[in-house]
């Protein structure tokens, strides 16, 4: 259908959100298990569209 996501479309969206935590990361050490959690919430999100 005109609304499912490309390949390509998918993988932007998978590598924007990590890699805006990651850098937060520098910034914020500590936050590295949330940062983790929420990076696993986010690709599990992303896996159930599907």
């Amino acid at each position: 259908s005109a609304t499912a996501p490309t390949a390509e479309e998918s993988m932007n969206k998978i590598r924007e959100v990590p890699l805006f935590l990651f850098k937060n990361l520098f910034y914020f050490p500590k936050s590295y298990l949330y940062t983790k959690f929420v990076c696993l919430l986010y690709l599990r999100a992303v896996s159930d569209e599907h």
